[in-house]
């Protein structure tokens, strides 16, 4: 199988795991937590095999490069051997800080061929959009996520079931009725989750914006439109807050007195959110409750956060929803240094000459602030996925003019 369609696969599968998994334990009458982990079996092997490749056929080193990758590999165990968490969150907790760099080592070895044509690749994942974002539409409007199998998938996650017979986190609570109803259903598609399907909606349209794709400027509109009104049906604030980020308060290319007074803007507007809204009280709260029990080691894998706390190996009470709260909270001072220092590393790795992807980068790890969720594998997959084509794009085209260049001497 060519590499090329080995990263599709990977792309592909994170996509529709989630549906795969509930038609699989559907006929399971008790639901053990791990058995919800089969649904990286198909990229962990991937990327082990990549691994194994890798060394088999080089001279295998750790390159200076590289080095901040494995001094963050001992931490995690390290971290892994002083918790006292049970396997399943320690698994969770493993999965929740690995999973990005899993999927981002993977994909950068199975491009670093030239013969791999990123463009096709970016083709492919954009033109996904259009049969998920209509299944979700479909789904809704046909109300076909109102089954058993979705039910049973998600008790055994220990995710309530509302009155209407949806998964809690499937429905929106409105200030105001619509049609004798202040509830309305989530668009979440076969990503089953609406704030994971917020997250892809916005790589999406910045893969759009980003590379001009598809090349009538009208299509490109019907594109962003359907997806923008498809974030708005989501109800995800993270992929609403991401948006704003990567087209206004991180874009280089506006006005920079522009930038300046709509950060201001932003900031009182933010400030009376946290005053007023319970919700976004308790975002904010995760984070600074996280940083300041971190402590130079942290609590151990597993400890901290909303996977221990479904679990109930929690060290930490009222943490909220903060991805970095609960990294912190895990792994301490020291091992959210290293994290930080691997994520810059990378993000200086994307060639500047593409802003948008740069950005989008960025904002999904300033979103972790106040979203544990914009993290999840299955909201930070496409992140991975490109970043590392782009990256591996340039070191090739590199590597190419140096042997082309050293060929014409």
């Amino acid at each position: 199988m060519k590499r090329q369609k080995i990263i599709e696969f990977i792309f592909l599968w994170l996509c529709f795991a989630n549906i795969f998994i509930a038609l699989i334990i559907y006929p399971i009458n008790q639901i053990q937590s791990s058995i919800y982990g089969l649904k990286d079996v198909p990229y962990y092997l991937i990327a082990i095999l990549s691994l194994l490749l890798s060394i088999y056929n080089t001279n295998w080193v750790i390159k200076r490069s590289n080095v901040i990758y494995f001094i963050g590999l001992i931490y995690i165990i390290f971290a892994l051997l002083i918790s006292s968490a049970g396997i399943v969150s320690k698994i969770a907790a493993i999965r929740q800080i690995v999973g990005f760099f899993v999927i981002y080592g993977t994909v950068s070895f199975l491009s670093n061929k030239r013969d791999v044509n990123d463009n096709k690749i970016i083709r492919i994942i954009i033109y996904s959009s259009i049969p998920i974002i209509l299944i979700g539409w479909l789904a809704n409007y046909l109300s076909l996520w109102d089954n058993d199998i979705i039910r049973h998938y998600f008790i055994g996650k220990s995710i309530g079931i509302v009155q209407s017979g949806y998964p809690a986190h499937f429905i929106a609570i409105l200030p105001f009725e619509i049609f004798g109803k202040n509830e309305i259903l989530r668009e979440t598609s076969i990503f089953l989750d609406p704030i994971n399907y917020g997250h892809i909606l916005v790589f999406w349209i910045v893969l759009i914006t980003q590379y001009h794709f598809p090349k009538s400027k009208s299509k490109r509109k019907l594109f962003i439109l359907i997806s923008f009104a498809t974030i708005l049906l989501t109800f995800s604030k993270g992929a609403l807050l991401q948006l704003f980020l990567i087209y206004y308060l991180l874009n280089k290319n506006l006005n920079k007195m522009m930038r300046v007074v709509v950060a201001l803007l932003f900031l009182f507007l933010f400030y009376f959110a946290y005053i007023y809204l319970l919700n976004v009280r308790l975002h904010v709260d995760g984070f600074i409750i996280g940083i300041k029990n971190a402590g130079f080691f942290g609590q151990g894998l597993g400890m901290v956060g909303n996977y221990a706390s479904m679990l109930g190996d929690s060290n930490i009470d009222g943490l909220g929803d903060s991805y970095w709260g609960s990294l912190f909270g895990q792994i301490g001072w020291i091992g959210g240094i290293i994290f930080i220092f691997s994520i810059i590393h990378i993000y200086k790795q994307i060639p500047n000459s593409l802003l948008l992807i740069k950005n989008l980068f960025l904002s999904q790890f300033l979103i972790g602030v106040f979203s544990e969720n914009a993290l999840n594998i299955s909201s930070c997959f496409g992140v991975a996925i490109v970043s590392a084509i782009v990256i591996q794009n340039k070191l090739n085209y590199k590597i190419k003019n140096y042997v082309t260049a050293d060929c014409n001497n």
